[in-house]
């Protein structure tokens, strides 16, 4: 029987000391481990994700090696989901620095709930001073992470390059994630759910066939399966299987694993999701490619700068990073929507100008738009990034996140690889999105009508004007101070453009008034 899993996520500033605390820790390496990558080794830096594990208390402990250059925060981004609890590294000489607190709220907004701070480097520091040092700084990064989610989180001090220390991490390890993967970031009944399989490197190996690296997120993988490529519409076979090195029949929930298959291009497949075959295809499928989605939205509590409506902005769905262009609404009247997945076609939506600007509204929806397609799992959360922004400045660029709540159906063809306009249209047609309009006209007169009184309004339409879809809207005109009188538009009167309105109460002493009628614009309706 395999270990119990948990997948750790180690983050912090370019040089703090990452990839020599996983080398200090671990026993068993990936192909991808410890930089191995030929442009990391000639720049000195972590580039893409590292993976290693070592076993303690009975569990094994996956460690993936985040890059913390500033350029590659999207790789940590799309690493979030795999992970059940995240280091944070921080370099004791410097203290917090620019992208520590910017791996921090990529935790922070990830679905992980668990975080250790590793205060490295304490051999660089005298002896003398080693213990005031890392008093000062444990107690300033508490006071930061009591306005988190990881209020109260441990803080140990080591040295990877001497290794003192490592026991105490694992040790901490041990106490924040006890179960292994089970209730952590797998949810609840994930190895009975349709399979996916995040592919995080792919390599050909002469002889035998090309290699998958990758983690499962839900369900099993199995010898002999069929695994289905999305992206690219095919499928092939789990010759075998391996969990760092072990031959294994099958891997579940949370296990890193190779799998080794033939007649697959590794040239084709960089980071991507794989799944069951047949679970690729149809509205209902657990793995999809689309160009739009309709999302909650979350504002980051550290970002300070505006996102309008219609800015193109760096959207990172899984493993997948590309521009959108955001369309942002609220429930009509600002009532929050019903809790629960999916999304409310029936329902109007109030277009809003801007990204919210109080974090937490429930509310929110929006619409994101790609420039090129994506593909990843139905249920991925995202975070929208303003990129563009200098990486160097104290300045937190990423803007918002949240839920995938609706995906529509049949708008990129994957064998063809083009948009179906035809399904784009119709799509975007179904959402209820609307800016609240007015127009201002005069009460003329009353006049005797069959059910009773009504009036006759002028100004709001030219003679040639289409007034069918005004009718029944509502149309207010001012009474005593603080009250109006409500009617309805009810039909043309002449070829003027004037319109007969149905007041719910008497209007005979507002003759003259200035009328407001007002209506819903909807953006996506032709």
């Amino acid at each position: 029987m395999s270990l119990p899993n948990v997948n750790v996520g180690v983050m912090g500033h370019v040089d703090s000391g990452k990839t020599s605390l996983v080398g200090a820790l671990s026993t068993c390496l990936s192909t991808c481990a410890l930089d191995k990558h030929p442009q990391s080794k000639r720049r000195g830096i972590t580039l893409d994700l590292g993976f290693s594990s070592f076993v303690s208390q009975e569990k094994r402990y996956t460690l993936v090696d985040c890059p913390g250059h500033a350029s590659l925060i999207r790789t940590i981004i799309g690493a979030t989901q795999i992970i059940d609890i995240f280091l944070l590294v921080v370099d004791l000489t410097k203290g917090i620095q620019t992208q520590t607190a910017e791996c921090l709220v990529l935790a922070e907004v990830s679905p992980c709930s668990r975080l250790v701070v590793v205060l490295n480097k304490t051999d660089l520091v005298p002896e003398a001073e080693r213990a005031k040092r890392v008093d000062k700084l444990s107690k300033a990064i508490e006071k930061h992470l009591s306005r988190t989610k990881f209020k109260g989180c441990a803080v140990v001090a080591c040295s990877a390059r001497e290794e003192w220390g490592l026991d105490g991490l694992a040790g901490e390890l041990a106490r924040a994630a006890p179960h292994g993967r089970d209730g952590l970031a797998g949810p609840s009944g994930a190895s009975q759910e349709d399979l996916v399989y995040a592919v995080d490197h792919c390599f050909a190996i002469k002889g035998q066939g090309t290699v998958l690296t990758g983690t499962v997120l839900q369900g099993t993988l199995r010898v002999g399966q069929n695994l289905q490529v999305p992206r690219l519409g095919l499928s092939r076979k789990v010759k075998t299987m391996q969990v760092f090195r072990e031959p294994v029949q099958s891997a579940s929930v949370g296990e890193r694993v190779a799998v080794c298959t033939t007649q697959l291009d590794p040239k084709l497949i960089e980071r991507d999701y794989l799944c069951e075959d047949g679970g690729g295809d149809g509205g209902q499928a657990v793995v999809r490619t689309f160009d739009a989605c309709v999302c909650s939205c979350s504002r980051v509590s550290f970002f300070r700068g505006e996102v309008p409506s219609g800015a193109k902005i760096h959207v990172t769905l899984g493993y997948a990073t590309t521009l959108a262009e955001a369309t942002f609404f609220c429930c009509d009247g600002k009532v929050q929507e019903a809790s629960g997945p999916g999304f409310d076609y029936s329902r109007d939506y109030e277009h809003a100008a801007q990204l919210e600007e109080r974090v937490g509204l429930s509310s929110q929806r929006v619409l994101l738009v790609f420039e090129k397609p994506v593909t990843c799992p139905t249920s991925t959360s995202y975070v929208a990034s303003r990129l563009d922004l200098d990486a160097n400045a104290k300045q937190c660029r990423l803007a918002f996140h949240g839920e995938i709540l609706s995906i529509p159906e049949n708008t990129f063809d994957v064998r063809r690889g083009e948009r179906n306009l035809d399904a784009h249209r119709s799509f975007l047609s179904r959402l209820r999105v609307f800016k609240p309009k007015s127009r201002t006209g005069r009460l003329e007169r009353i006049e005797k009508g069959s059910a009773g009184l009504v009036g006759i309004a002028a100004g709001f339409f030219g003679k040639d004007s289409d007034v069918t879809k005004f009718l029944g809207l509502r149309v207010v005109v001012a009474a005593a101070e603080g009250e109006q009188v409500e009617g309805r538009v009810a039909s043309t009167f002449g070829k003027s453009g004037k319109v007969k309105v149905d007041f719910e109460s008497s209007a005979e002493g507002l003759v003259g008034r200035d009328l407001r009628l007002e209506y819903k614009k909807y953006l996506f309706r032709r």
